[in-house]
């Protein structure tokens, strides 16, 4: 694609933004305080993950572990609908207190399988301390729950904690907002300082100039 005459290339953008460098400061810094101001403001949302191990009864042979593992991922399904039930949600509400429904709860539960036989469990929510407490209480319940209904139906898949309720964290760091306010901000001063020369038809150098005026004079427009 040929660029029509006249038109800047890309040195003379360049230098168009080191001559621009004090707007293109201060507009990439104001959008990275309105970034910071809007990560103090919103409403946050904190995140805290406990860990179950699933023991499963069997040789060690590498059959055993193959079948083992199948059965596990099987499991996976069970347990997250196990964590959505009211016989884990029901209780935790009744103990902390919460005011909300069981389904509220339950859509702040989640389940995502993690290494072999291990199950990490995210809790999400509005307070720190309740968050943790609520993770706290789900693995404790699925534990008691889960191994009380394997003794009922007979078999051998017991649920274990191996990691507790880890100490609640924002989720969406202000690192993240400051970056992304930075980028954007920084993005948007450069294309506003090029569209405005464009606009403006300005000469961003005695080069430029001296091609307009070459093609001018060979008869060509810009």
């Amino acid at each position: 694609m040929i660029p029509p005459a006249g038109a800047p290339r890309v040195r003379e953008y360049v230098r168009l933004l080191k001559n621009s460098w004090l707007l293109l400061l201060v507009t990439t810094l104001a959008c990275a305080a309105v970034s910071w101001f809007a990560w103090h403001k919103s409403e946050p949302e904190y995140q805290s993950t406990a860990s179950l191990f699933v023991r499963t009864e069997g040789s060690a042979s590498p059959l055993d572990a193959y079948y083992g593992e199948l059965d596990m991922l099987g499991l996976v399904e069970t347990y997250r609908q196990l964590a959505a039930s009211s016989q884990i949600t029901a209780p935790i509400i009744q103990k902390l207190g919460l005011i909300e429904s069981d389904k509220e709860l339950a859509a702040r539960i989640l389940i995502v399988p993690g290494a072999t036989a291990v199950l990490n469990v995210v809790v999400t929510g509005s307070d720190r301390a309740q968050t943790t407490e609520i993770a706290h209480e789900v693995v404790t319940d699925m534990v008691t729950v889960g191994n009380r209904l394997a003794m009922v139906a007979g078999t051998s898949v017991t649920l274990a904690v191996v990691d507790d309720a880890s100490p609640a964290e924002r989720v969406g760091g202000v690192r993240t907002y400051l970056m992304i306010g930075t980028v954007l901000g920084f993005a948007v001063a450069v294309l506003a300082v090029i569209a405005y020369a464009l606009i403006r038809d300005r000469v961003q150098s005695h080069q430029h100039l001296e091609r307009v005026v070459d093609d001018a004079a060979s008869g060509r427009t810009g």
